[in-house]
């Protein structure tokens, strides 16, 4: 069973310091292996 559901990024380090956005996520488990298998898509933009 998939989960689907959106992000919103409010803080961060790195590359996502000062970065804010949305997103959406699939993911599914991998039953053999235990494994989260995931897609994550965004739209990210410098805070002002």
């Amino acid at each position: 069973m998939p989960v689907e559901g959106r992000e919103s990024i409010t803080g961060g380090r790195a590359a996502y310091a000062g970065m804010s956005g949305r997103g959406t996520f699939a993911a599914t488990l991998d039953y053999t292996t235990g494994n989260v298998l995931g897609v994550y898509e965004a739209k990210l933009k410098p805070r002002r």
